[in-house]
């Protein structure tokens, strides 16, 4: 499996609105909305917003309006341990170590930034196990709203 290009945290969260993907993050000034933005690389809308948002929001919409809000992390296995992927340009992963142990990562080669805090980049075909968590947002809204 190849990861998408991830320039930032790998932590995203996408919403599906009419039909389109964007990343969709809730709105500061209300819990119950969506603020719309687009995707890396994505050109922004000739058609004005709505409403006066926030620089970059596209749209701010009510979740229930939404035909999806998930959240993407990225997971791989390299030398037998855990990695959480924080970036990746689809050919290289910057990976965190998920757990605290800083000798093996020395005599791995990674980079110890700080106690239980290590960091390493790796090809994709280094890794193993390389597979993407997705949490259902609207899901969980729905369950904390009734419906």
């Amino acid at each position: 499996m190849q990861p998408p290009v991830i320039p930032g945290a790998n932590f995203r969260t996408f919403a599906e609105w009419r039909g389109r993907t964007y990343i969709g993050n809730t709105s500061f000034d209300d819990p119950d909305r969506v603020s719309l933005y687009a995707l890396p690389g994505e050109a922004q809308p000739d058609s004005p917003p709505s409403k006066n948002l926030r620089p970059g929001v596209i749209e701010e919409v009510d979740v229930t309006d939404l035909e999806a809000w998930y959240s993407v992390k990225w997971y791989c296995t390299w030398r037998g341990r855990e990695f959480v992927i924080l970036r990746s340009d689809g050919s290289k992963l910057l990976g965190e170590l998920l757990g605290a142990d800083d000798r093996w990562a020395r005599e791995n080669g990674l980079n110890v930034l700080d106690r239980a805090w290590v960091q390493g980049t790796f090809r994709v075909d280094e890794v193993e196990d390389l597979h993407e968590e997705r949490t259902d947002l609207l899901a969980q809204w729905k369950e904390r709203h009734g419906g």
